[in-house]
């Protein structure tokens, strides 16, 4: 087992508690999911894709995403529906 130290804005860790919380999960379970992610891909794309795709699902279906330019939104929609 590896320890891994963040310093984090307290608000920001307060929010993502409190939504995590929502979901059963606390912060070492995110964490551990994300790092499980990364170890077993071969490609940080695959990374990118799989954290979209959750936030997409998770996401209410009214969801309105803004991108700077036609390129991000593009590559958002290739990493949710893979």
């Amino acid at each position: 087992m590896c320890r891994i130290s963040v310093n984090y804005d307290t608000d920001k860790r307060d929010i993502i508690k409190k939504n995590l919380e929502s979901s059963g999960m606390s912060i070492q379970d995110a964490m551990r999911l994300y790092l499980d992610v990364l170890a077993n891909s071969n490609d940080i794309e695959d990374l990118k894709a799989y954290l979209i795709k959750k936030k997409v699902e998770s996401d209410p279906e009214d969801t309105i995403y803004h991108f700077d330019n036609a390129e991000d939104a593009i590559k958002f929609m290739e990493y949710a529906t893979r």
